[in-house]
């Protein structure tokens, strides 16, 4: 090494004793941050120490348990690995991790997606392992085929790197496809049989990445995983080199026969659920392509404790608690599934917190299957906690839970204090929330002079919000009533959450006494429009975006018959560009649906955050969340939704947000829009009572816990 890499490695290294020695504080990243600053090419150098070679594991979700997995197997045999267990996964954890001793067999690195274009280039792996692609952290990552971008990239950049990946999941699989046609050679694992899993109720990515057609499948897993195939033969789930079969789920943990490279092996897991099946099925790909046997890796599952919080348990009080990682709604089903894997009754505490690492934009939370937390997984209390508590509660209150507001781990406990010992407890937490709730139940577990830790009061039951539906008599004068909802093609436009805004629809529709029927208009349908009485149109990614317009501008004559009639029509976000008469994909201009003078350019840089609009159909702001490109342009005849109170809006510049025409909204509020916005809600539905029955009166609701995250996140941005 010269002068400049030997000063970043000793700088580097003493500033990880620094931190562990006399801080006594972790030393993940700041170690690396040193090194890079002094020498960028630092994590280049390190890796000539590397005699076999290195592996990065990355993926959405399963990175930490995955990777360490891997290092165990191949240190039990005898080599020496250097690896970031913490997660520490941009570069300069990986910095951090490889500056460990002077020579090492292998590296295994985990590694942030969007990350690997530094990491990649500068490492050589010998392979990428690549676990899984799912809408995650939209406001830092951008939508998918972003992500998928900068990892075909990253795999230019190191010809030699071998890709091994999941072949049963479309947007991997695409990524291989690109890859491929450019020299990598390419290894692909995946389930070879149906599963007989219940379908997660949103499909993340079933399209096919060549002609955009909707895939055919087999079976699923999980998610977008599974057998699939494009009808029009563009594209398919690759052959498998590495198969999983006589997979056996239960609550207790899996078994797996596994075959490839010439070998068959069964192994026994201690960790339940389909995820964790394509973990271990990835770490002993992995394993064997650095030559580790399947006793050796049997040997490290076994022993196997990533005390981590993933899967963690704990014995407090006498009660079982279990820790887990949930940051996506990928992810929280996973969680669900173990949940109702469980036969026994259960509590459960859900934490969400919005800092940076977790992402700002919760709007996800609505496609999670809280709805199974009732009957099918036997939660008897559940509670909610982190920073976006309240929007929490009202996605409970949504999936007809009652969920108090408890502020640690502790309370939470405390909450279940009169419930049997027998019933555990599951902790649900993003990133963020996982590794305080992790510190403060390692404490509660230690013994105390007792032999049990002592756990504060039970919180005041009648201190939390209580909800409940006020049904008046106006409701059951008018129980004949019926609303129809037409939501179009939420398969391609539900970037943001946005069943979360039907949801919202259908309840306060019938929490008034009257019936509420959605419509969902799929790919290939034909919508008419006869009989509706409110048309949703949600927010996708461009290709999605475009797909749809394509579609609607065949059904365009009807749909603005529709608008000029008086027809209630919500939009958001890629929905509200549609609306126009022109929008920008990239450098191409693409004809909108012309239903409202108004038209959408780009503009830089994009704009991504909270917002807060004063408006005239709401007596609160209404708050949310925004993330476009675009910048929207309304022509004289189109009023503004409102008043940007923070945030930015149509185009950053006139101070106005959104556009209301006879009763069509659009808007770039998501989050989703309506749950914390029931005014805006209520607007659209009496609009709609009015058009069909002649009448827009509507009986109030007990909106408590909604009001109370509108104001919670109010105060937030305007004080």
């Amino acid at each position: 090494m010269g002068i400049r890499a030997l000063a970043a490695v000793g700088l580097g290294r003493l500033a990880h004793w620094g931190l562990r020695t006399l801080a006594r504080r972790p030393a993940s990243q700041l170690p690396g941050r040193v090194a890079l600053a002094i020498d960028p090419h630092v994590m280049e150098r390190l890796a000539r120490k590397l005699r076999q070679g290195s592996i990065v594991v990355c993926g959405t979700n399963g990175k930490t348990t995955t990777t360490n997995l891997l290092a165990d197997a191949i240190e039990l045999t005898g080599r020496r690995v250097l690896c970031n267990r913490e997660g520490a996964n941009m570069a300069a954890g990986v910095a951090t991790s490889l500056l460990q001793g002077s020579w090492a067999d292998w590296a295994v690195i985990e590694a942030d997606e969007l990350s690997t274009i530094h990491i990649v280039p500068a490492l050589k792996p010998s392979y990428l392992v690549l676990l899984n692609l799912f809408r995650d952290q939209l406001d830092r990552a951008g939508e998918i085929d972003h992500v998928q971008d900068v990892l075909v990239r990253a795999l230019a950049s190191s010809p030699n790197t071998v890709l091994v990946t999941c072949g049963d999941d479309p947007l991997c699989a695409g990524v291989a496809l690109r890859a491929r046609q450019a020299g990598t050679k390419v290894i692909a694992f995946g389930v070879g049989e149906d599963l007989g899993l219940a379908p997660d109720r949103v499909l993340e990515a079933g399209f096919c990445q060549v002609c955009g057609d909707r895939l055919a499948y087999e079976y699923r897993s999980y998610a977008q995983l599974g057998a699939f195939r494009c009808p029009r033969g563009d594209f398919s789930r690759p052959d498998l080199d590495f198969m999983a079969t006589n997979v056996r789920l239960s609550h207790e943990g899996i078994t797996l026969k596994v075959d490839g490279g010439g070998d068959t092996a069964v192994f026994d897991v201690r960790f339940g659920g389909p995820y964790m099946v394509y973990n271990v099925l990835a770490a002993y790909v992995a394993a064997a392509l650095a030559r580790v046997d399947a006793s050796t890796f049997q040997r490290s599952l076994d022993v196997f404790d990533p005390h981590n919080g993933r899967l963690q348990h704990f014995r407090i009080g006498g009660r079982e608690v279990i820790l887990n990682l949930a940051k996506n709604p990928t992810g929280f089903n996973q969680n669900l599934a173990l949940l109702c894997a469980d036969p026994s009754p259960k509590s459960v505490y859900v934490v969400v917190n919005d800092n940076y690492n977790d992402g700002k934009d919760i709007s996800w939370i609505w496609d999670v299957d809280f709805e199974r937390l009732g009957h099918e997984a036997k939660a008897s209390q559940v509670m909610v906690g982190g920073h976006r508590a309240n929007d929490l509660q009202v996605r409970m209150k949504y999936a007809g839970i009652s969920a108090p507001i408890v502020e640690d781990a502790s309370e939470a406990l405390s909450m279940i204090g009169s419930l049997s010992s027998d019933m555990p407890l599951y902790l649900l937490c993003n990133y963020s929330a996982l590794s305080p709730t992790k510190k403060e139940l390692e404490a509660l577990a230690e013994p105390s002079a007792q032999g049990e830790p002592d756990l504060p009061n039970c919180p005041d039951s009648a201190s939390q919000p209580k909800s409940k539906v006020v049904v008046s008599p106006c409701s059951r004068k008018h129980a004949d009533h019926k609303l129809v909802i037409a939501h179009l093609y939420p398969e391609l436009l539900n970037l943001y959450g946005d069943s979360g805004n039907i949801l919202c629809l259908r309840k306060r529709i019938e929490w008034r006494g009257m019936e509420a029927e959605v419509r969902e208009v799929g790919v290939g349908d034909l919508p008419s429009f006869a009989g509706v009485d409110l048309v949703f149109i949600g927010g996708g990614s461009d290709r999605e975006q475009r797909i749809v317009c394509d579609y609607l501008l065949a059904q365009r004559a009807e749909l603005s018959a529709y608008v000029e009639d008086g027809g209630v029509l919500a939009a958001v976000c890629g929905g509200y560009q549609l609306l126009g008469e022109s929008y920008l994909m990239g450098d191409e201009k693409v004809q909108g649906l012309s239903l409202v003078d108004l038209y959408t350019d780009r503009g830089t840089p994009r704009i991504i955050g909270n917002i807060a609009v004063q408006s005239g159909i709401s007596s609160q702001p209404i708050v949310g969340y925004e993330n476009h490109g675009g910048r929207t342009h309304l022509g004289p005849d189109v009023s503004p939704l409102g008043r940007v109170l923070h945030g930015h809006g149509n185009d950053a510049t006139s101070g106005y947000e959104g556009c209301l025409y006879k009763n069509v909204l659009g808007t770039y509020i998501h989050g989703p829009l309506l749950p914390k916005n029931p005014d805006v809600a209520d607007w659209l539905i009496s609009r709609a009572l009015e058009r069909h029955y002649g009448y827009a009166e509507l009986e109030p609701l007990d909106d408590l816990v909604e009001l109370a995250a509108n104001r919670t996140m109010t105060e937030r941005l305007l004080t």
